[in-house]
């Protein structure tokens, strides 16, 4: 990593005034970086920041995967350098960055092996990797609090600070947070969520607490105190100082949501309501914020199907009665009055039956022609797509399936029929799972 950084008194801890390279060595006979070697990573009871896995690479064209590997299985999480996004079905909390390598949060290790392959040109090495699990039962654990949604705090602004508390065995713990308080914004503390996991002989629970402050004002500056006791008469502390300005050198737009993964499972024939919240500076116009469906603009207003809402910290969509055709990636758009764009994406997914049709380039074709016929499913697992062509000397029912020419693409089959094919044919699509 090679830094320039413009250095003085004033500005040397404003990151805008810093720019960064990463200089790929590229060599097709070693893959792997200098010094990653046979990674060994101890995870200690009380570690609740992600565990990072030193998997990098010395091609940018190298494609690294992460592999688990079970007793009876081997699951395999895979990673593309370009473009730079982990593919879908990947481990929950599972991201990678070239520049130093996988990050998985603890609480998505369940204590299998893990390796990573480094294939380039046919040329595959691979890096095996040992996490540690110590087993202290009696280990004291600090609590942490996350403030990636606090990094800027405005008037009538939002943020939100996430406290996660992790303990070994079997022990009831009790939350709670002290916080300044304020007529006029919004305050809202969440119930704890839990998370039990097993690894060998070691029981551990993970909890997380957050609150989230909205339409902030200036009383809401001070300290953000986490507290926690345990059934055992054990109490645990740990505070956050958070400070609201009431303006800032730049203005800024930041978009944020509730899903870890971005993406929302739901069944078809339920209403689904995604929320994307807002902090800014200075404060958004309702005209600069818009809803999107893969790309294009959603035109709420002329449709039964989509209900928007927007306050000055969150922007909502529902969607009334989804079934697999709403599959797709739903962003929220917010562009300001001085030119500052944000985005923020979330995929939805849809389980239940996919949504299938037949296209065709023209109804009928002439006598020895070729015409070209497209199966389109949408759904959630993707579904297999078959397409087939009887030849309708009598009923179809009865006739022969006959195999012809395919080409496949995503969840999409096309099928051409050849100019040898004389007689009227019946074409239909289906889908497995």
């Amino acid at each position: 990593m090679y830094i320039c950084h413009y250095n003085d008194s004033i500005t040397q801890n404003e990151t805008e005034n810093a720019d960064s390279a990463f200089i790929f060595f590229n060599d097709p006979k070693i893959l792997i970086a200098p010094g990653t070697g046979n990674a060994v990573i101890d995870v200690l009871p009380n570690k609740l920041s992600s565990v990072e896995i030193p998997c990098i690479p010395t091609n940018s064209k190298t494609e690294v995967t992460l592999v688990k590997a079970y007793s009876t299985v081997t699951e395999t999480k895979r990673v593309q350098l370009k473009p730079m996004k982990v593919e879908p079905g990947s481990i929950e909390d599972f991201t990678y960055d070239p520049k130093v390598g996988f990050h998985i949060k603890r609480e998505s290790l369940d204590g299998s092996s893990l390796f990573c392959n480094f294939t380039l040109n046919n040329e595959t090495q691979i890096v095996q990797v040992v996490v540690y699990f110590p087993i202290d039962q009696e280990a004291n654990s600090i609590p942490e609090i996350d403030s990636s949604l606090a990094k800027k705090v405005v008037v009538y602004g939002r943020f939100a600070l996430i406290c996660k508390f992790e303990i070994s065995g079997d022990i009831r713990i009790n939350m709670q947070w002290l916080y300044p308080k304020s007529r006029d914004s919004i305050i809202r503390v969440k119930q704890p969520v839990s998370k039990k996991l097993s690894f060998g002989k070691q029981n551990v629970t993970i909890y997380s607490q957050k609150i989230i402050v909205s339409k902030t004002s200036l009383s809401n500056e001070g300290w953000y105190v986490c507290r926690i006791t345990d059934s055992r008469g054990k109490s645990y502390e740990t505070r956050k100082f958070v400070t609201v300005y009431d303006s800032t050198k730049k203005p800024f737009v930041e978009l944020s949501n509730d899903y870890s993964t971005n993406s929302v499972k739901t069944r078809s024939g339920e209403q689904l309501k995604l929320r994307v919240y807002i902090n800014a500076f200075p404060r958004v116009e309702f005209d600069g914020i818009y809803w999107l469906r893969d790309g294009r603009v959603i035109d709420a207003l002329n449709s039964e199907r989509y209900i928007t809402n927007y306050t000055d910290n969150e922007a909502s969509l529902e969607i009334v009665n989804v079934t697999s055709q709403d599959i797709a990636f739903y962003s929220l758009k917010v562009s300001t009055e001085q030119d500052v764009v944000s985005e923020n994406t979330i995929h939805v997914l849809i389980e239940g039956e996919p949504f299938i049709s037949l296209s065709a380039d023209n109804q009928t074709a002439r006598k020895g022609s070729k015409h070209k016929i497209a199966c389109h499913a949408i759904g959630y697992p993707p579904p297999t797509v078959d397409i087939f062509y009887t030849n309708c000397t009598q009923n179809c029912e009865n006739a022969t399936v006959i195999k012809i020419e395919e080409e496949k693409h995503l969840n999409e089959e096309s099928v051409k029929i050849d100019k040898q094919v004389n007689k009227k044919p019946c074409v239909g699509c289906r889908f497995k799972r």
